[in-house]
Protein backbone atom coordinates (compact mmCIF):
# COMPACT_ATOMS: atom_id res chain seq x y z
CA UNK A 1 0.00 0.00 0.00
CA UNK A 2 1.15 3.38 -0.42
CA UNK A 3 2.19 6.06 1.97
CA UNK A 4 -1.09 7.90 0.88
CA UNK A 5 -3.22 5.45 1.04
CA UNK A 6 -2.02 3.70 4.21
CA UNK A 7 -2.33 7.69 6.08
CA UNK A 8 -6.10 7.51 4.14
CA UNK A 9 -6.62 4.21 6.09
CA UNK A 10 -5.34 5.15 9.53
CA UNK A 11 -7.35 8.48 9.50
CA UNK A 12 -10.17 7.26 8.42
CA UNK A 13 -9.77 4.03 10.99
CA UNK A 14 -9.42 7.01 13.71
CA UNK A 15 -12.22 8.48 12.32
CA UNK A 16 -14.23 5.32 13.27
CA UNK A 17 -12.54 5.27 16.53
CA UNK A 18 -13.69 8.60 17.30
CA UNK A 19 -17.52 7.97 16.34
CA UNK A 20 -17.59 4.99 18.63
CA UNK A 21 -14.42 2.74 18.65
CA UNK A 22 -15.50 -0.28 17.01
CA UNK A 23 -18.78 -1.57 15.48
CA UNK A 24 -21.88 -3.10 18.01
CA UNK A 25 -22.94 -5.91 15.86
CA UNK A 26 -26.28 -4.95 14.16
CA UNK A 27 -28.91 -7.75 14.82
CA UNK A 28 -30.40 -7.05 11.05
CA UNK A 29 -26.81 -7.55 9.41
CA UNK A 30 -26.38 -10.97 11.34
CA UNK A 31 -23.09 -11.60 9.47
CA UNK A 32 -24.96 -14.63 8.05
CA UNK A 33 -24.98 -16.71 11.13
CA UNK A 34 -26.95 -15.73 14.01
CA UNK A 35 -25.23 -12.85 16.34
CA UNK A 36 -27.32 -10.98 18.62
CA UNK A 37 -26.41 -7.48 19.40
CA UNK A 38 -24.60 -6.80 22.24
CA UNK A 39 -26.38 -5.44 25.53
CA UNK A 40 -25.18 -2.40 26.55
CA UNK A 41 -24.88 -4.08 30.49
CA UNK A 42 -22.92 -6.97 28.97
CA UNK A 43 -19.43 -6.77 30.92
CA UNK A 44 -17.52 -9.18 28.21
CA UNK A 45 -18.94 -7.32 25.64
CA UNK A 46 -17.99 -4.02 27.11
CA UNK A 47 -14.43 -5.09 27.32
CA UNK A 48 -14.16 -6.65 24.19
CA UNK A 49 -15.43 -3.29 22.63
CA UNK A 50 -12.75 -1.33 24.20
CA UNK A 51 -10.21 -3.81 23.00
CA UNK A 52 -11.35 -2.76 19.81
CA UNK A 53 -10.49 0.55 19.81
CA UNK A 54 -7.04 -0.55 21.27
CA UNK A 55 -6.62 -2.81 18.80
CA UNK A 56 -7.38 0.01 16.15
CA UNK A 57 -4.89 2.62 17.80
CA UNK A 58 -2.26 -0.15 18.00
CA UNK A 59 -3.12 -0.55 14.01
CA UNK A 60 -2.68 3.10 13.07
CA UNK A 61 0.62 3.11 15.07
CA UNK A 62 2.17 -0.15 13.85
CA UNK A 63 0.25 -1.06 10.71
CA UNK A 64 -0.40 -4.57 11.45
CA UNK A 65 -2.11 -6.54 14.34
CA UNK A 66 -0.16 -6.84 17.56
CA UNK A 67 1.74 -10.46 17.91
CA UNK A 68 -0.33 -10.47 21.26
CA UNK A 69 -2.64 -9.25 23.54
CA UNK A 70 -0.08 -8.66 25.72
CA UNK A 71 1.32 -6.08 23.50
CA UNK A 72 -1.63 -3.89 23.73
CA UNK A 73 -0.32 -2.95 27.27
CA UNK A 74 3.24 -2.03 26.00
CA UNK A 75 1.41 0.63 23.42
CA UNK A 76 3.17 4.12 23.94
CA UNK A 77 0.60 5.96 24.42
CA UNK A 78 -0.13 4.21 27.75
CA UNK A 79 -3.09 1.56 27.61
CA UNK A 80 -1.85 0.13 30.67
CA UNK A 81 -3.61 -2.51 32.47
CA UNK A 82 -5.98 -3.86 29.77
CA UNK A 83 -7.88 -7.05 31.38
CA UNK A 84 -7.26 -9.69 28.60
CA UNK A 85 -9.76 -12.42 30.22
CA UNK A 86 -13.02 -12.87 30.22
CA UNK A 87 -14.78 -11.10 33.41
CA UNK A 88 -17.10 -14.09 33.70
CA UNK A 89 -15.30 -16.90 33.20
CA UNK A 90 -11.73 -15.29 34.59
CA UNK A 91 -10.40 -17.12 31.46
CA UNK A 92 -7.69 -15.60 29.09
CA UNK A 93 -9.38 -14.65 25.83
CA UNK A 94 -7.86 -16.52 23.08
CA UNK A 95 -6.25 -14.62 19.93
CA UNK A 96 -5.13 -15.12 16.97
CA UNK A 97 -3.36 -12.26 14.84
CA UNK A 98 -4.14 -14.52 11.26
CA UNK A 99 -7.73 -15.11 12.61
CA UNK A 100 -10.01 -17.60 11.70
CA UNK A 101 -12.17 -17.99 8.33
CA UNK A 102 -15.96 -17.68 9.54
CA UNK A 103 -18.40 -18.91 6.70
CA UNK A 104 -20.16 -16.09 5.08
CA UNK A 105 -18.63 -13.56 7.56
CA UNK A 106 -15.98 -10.81 6.14
CA UNK A 107 -12.47 -10.61 7.54
CA UNK A 108 -11.53 -13.24 10.51
CA UNK A 109 -11.89 -13.79 13.83
CA UNK A 110 -9.23 -12.68 15.60
CA UNK A 111 -10.19 -12.80 19.40
CA UNK A 112 -13.05 -14.60 21.05
CA UNK A 113 -13.40 -16.58 24.65
CA UNK A 114 -12.62 -20.29 25.85
CA UNK A 115 -15.94 -21.14 26.66
CA UNK A 116 -19.32 -20.49 26.19
CA UNK A 117 -19.93 -18.94 29.24
CA UNK A 118 -22.26 -16.23 28.36
CA UNK A 119 -25.98 -18.22 28.19
CA UNK A 120 -23.99 -20.93 25.85
CA UNK A 121 -22.73 -18.39 24.05
CA UNK A 122 -19.26 -16.35 23.27
CA UNK A 123 -17.97 -12.96 22.36
CA UNK A 124 -15.74 -12.23 19.72
CA UNK A 125 -13.55 -10.01 18.08
CA UNK A 126 -14.27 -9.44 14.02
CA UNK A 127 -11.02 -7.96 12.51
CA UNK A 128 -11.70 -6.41 8.76
CA UNK A 129 -8.38 -5.73 7.24
CA UNK A 130 -8.00 -2.80 4.58
CA UNK A 131 -8.74 -2.68 1.46
CA UNK A 132 -8.66 -0.36 -1.13
CA UNK A 133 -11.75 1.78 -0.35
CA UNK A 134 -11.75 0.45 3.05
CA UNK A 135 -10.41 1.01 6.61
CA UNK A 136 -9.52 -1.18 9.17
CA UNK A 137 -12.85 -2.49 11.01
CA UNK A 138 -13.02 -4.42 14.45
CA UNK A 139 -16.53 -5.65 15.47
CA UNK A 140 -17.49 -7.42 18.30
CA UNK A 141 -19.44 -10.42 17.35
CA UNK A 142 -21.01 -13.29 19.00
CA UNK A 143 -19.34 -16.34 16.32
CA UNK A 144 -20.84 -19.89 15.85
CA UNK A 145 -19.65 -22.33 17.80
CA UNK A 146 -18.92 -24.90 14.84
CA UNK A 147 -16.16 -21.80 13.85
CA UNK A 148 -14.60 -22.37 16.98
CA UNK A 149 -14.78 -25.97 17.44
CA UNK A 150 -12.48 -27.44 14.54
Amino acid sequence: MNPNARILTVVMGLAAAAAGGCAWPDQSADLAAPAAAAPQNDACSEMLHDLCGELLAYYADHGQLPPTLADLNKRSSGASGLALVCPVSRVPYIYTREGLAVKGWPGRLILYEASACHDGRRWGILAEMPQQDKPVFFRVVRPPEEALNR
